[in-house]
């Protein structure tokens, strides 16, 4: 213990628990992402909380940048692009409605690419040869649904195949997300466990919409539903028309992902505005809903206003 008191290191090593924001009231925030530490050049991440969110790069970003000219041409996947920057802005202004959007409709429709462009801004798509992806799929336990929560603090939780996963865990799942945090439990000894505690939205996929599932629950609300935005992929002209453009993208994404993330969070280190997000944001809901009071809408809002908030930004 004195040794430690008395050290006087050339380098100090910082931890950092899980991914997202760190200091923002100071000068020199940081970032952090499984695979990187940005602002903190000598900064690590403890990997036993995650190394779910499969942040990794390849290729470069001027050739996704391009891809993504052609991607913006199918609404669902431009909407998808601009979703994944929203959740790093999420501790920088006033926003308390966590949750997330899912995309449902028949298969070929543009549900998988929407998902793989939304991925490609931080991690892989899902058919990126020898690498994991950033994909993450609902098939999986509601412990799990925690952890990959947690994983995913600041950043986008992309998940695919509603359809895979039990009612049970759809509809508790609505809740946790949203909540921000995980389920209290005891360990062995009966000493309480550390809650799991997180900031993210998701972006979901399948065949049918979030209503459904978690209406086929034993016991369901109706404020589950209103956690998630469901988005019918074949309403309003977002259902994907060119099958062979879209094909070329996928193909695209497989070559170059995971450098737009990293390069909105450094441009947000340096940028002068961020005291107004906030402003912005709130004009944008403002917009979206004008005089309308429903509550219900209003959580729409705010979720589809920091996502418009993002993707402006980025772009």
């Amino acid at each position: 213990y004195q040794y430690l008191v008395e050290a006087d290191p050339e380098t100090v090593i910082r931890t950092y628990s899980k991914p997202g924001w760190y200091g923002l009231e100071s000068d020199s925030p940081v970032f952090a992402t499984p695979d990187q530490i940005y602002g903190d050049d000598n900064g690590l991440l403890d990997r036993t909380s995650s190394a779910i969110a499969q942040t990794n790069q390849r290729g470069d970003l001027e050739s996704w940048r391009t891809n993504m000219d052609t991607a913006r041409d199918f609404p669902m996947s431009e909407f998808a692009m601009c979703f994944a920057f929203a959740p790093v802005l999420i501790p920088l202004v006033n926003f308390a409605d966590d949750g997330g959007f899912h995309v449902y409709g028949g298969t070929s429709t543009g549900k998988s690419i929407a998902l793989e462009v939304a991925a490609s801004v931080w991690g892989a798509p899902k058919h990126a040869p020898g690498i994991p992806s950033y994909v993450q799929t609902w098939n999986t336990t509601l412990n799990y649904v925690e952890a990959m929560a947690e994983a995913s603090n600041n950043l986008p939780l992309c998940l695919d195949e509603i359809g895979e996963a039990s009612t049970k865990v759809v509809a508790d799942a609505a809740y946790i997300i949203s909540d921000g945090q995980g389920r209290r439990r005891l360990d062995r000894t009966g000493k309480a466990r550390t809650v799991r505690k997180f900031r993210t939205l998701a972006l979901s996929s399948g065949e049918i919409s979030m209503h459904d599932k978690i209406e086929k629950a034993a016991h369901h609300f109706g404020g589950q539903v209103l956690r998630f935005c469901d988005v019918d992929i074949n309403s309003g002209g977002l259902f994907l028309s060119d099958v062979d453009r879209a094909q070329t993208v996928k193909t695209e994404l497989a070559h170059h992902f995971g450098h737009a993330g990293p390069a909105f969070v450094r441009a947000l280190m340096n940028y002068p505005g961020r005291d107004k997000l906030e402003e912005k944001r709130s004009e944008i809901v403002e917009s979206l809903i004008g005089d309308d009071k429903d509550p219900r809408r209003a959580r729409a809002a705010n979720r589809f206003a920091l996502v418009e908030l993002a993707g402006g930004l980025a772009v």
